[in-house]
C-alpha cells in the first residue's frame, strides 16, 4: 500500500517524532511511505526510515505557494498514492483542495489524527475549534 503521512513540517516535536516512528514501522511492514511537508531538521531522519519524502512549502497564506503546494499534492495523490494520513490542519485543507481536483472513484482515502490542536495563549476558543475541525475536514 502507499501511503502518505502529510504535516506541516519536519521539526522537531511530537507529531513529528510519530511521523518518524510510523514511517518506519510501516516501512518495515512492506508498505511504500511518503512523506510530505516544509523541509525540517528532521528530513534527513525520516529519509533514513525508507520513505519518499516531498518537500512542500506549506504556506498557506501566500496564494502561490498554496497552488503550488495543491499542484504538487494533486499530482502525487493522482500517480501513486493510496491512503493519506494527514496530521495539521494546514496540510488537511491543502490536501482537501487536491483531493476536490481528482475525480472521486481516484481518491484515496483519508485519516486524520488531530494531534497539536492546543489553545495558544490569547487564542480565541473558536480559532482552536476551527483548526481541529480542518484537521477532520477531508
Amino acid at each position: 500500500v502507499n501511503i502518505l503521512l502529510l504535516t506541516n513540517v519536519l521539526e522537531i516535536g511530537g507529531i513529528e517524532t510519530n511521523l518518524i516512528r510510523l514511517s518506519q514501522e510501516l516501512n518495515s511492514r512492506g508498505h511504500v511511505v511518503h512523506v510530505a511537508a516544509r523541509a525540517g531538521v528532521l528530513k534527513d531522519q525520516v529519509v533514513s526510515t525508507g520513505a519518499i519524502v516531498h518537500d512542500l512549502i506549506l504556506k498557506p497564506t501566500s496564494p502561490g505557494s498554496a497552488i503550488r503546494d495543491v499542484l504538487a499534492l494533486r499530482s502525487l495523490l493522482r500517480d501513486s498514492i493510496d491512503v493519506i494520513h494527514v496530521f495539521s490542519a494546514k496540510a488537511a485543507v491543502l490536501a482537501w483542495i487536491a483531493l476536490s481536483l481528482l475525480p472521486r472513484r481516484s481518491r484515496p482515502a483519508v485519516i486524520a489524527s488531530p494531534m497539536g490542536i492546543i489553545t495558544t495563549p490569547g487564542e480565541p476558543s473558536w480559532i482552536t475549534k476551527a483548526r481541529a475541525q480542518a484537521t477532520v475536514w477531508n
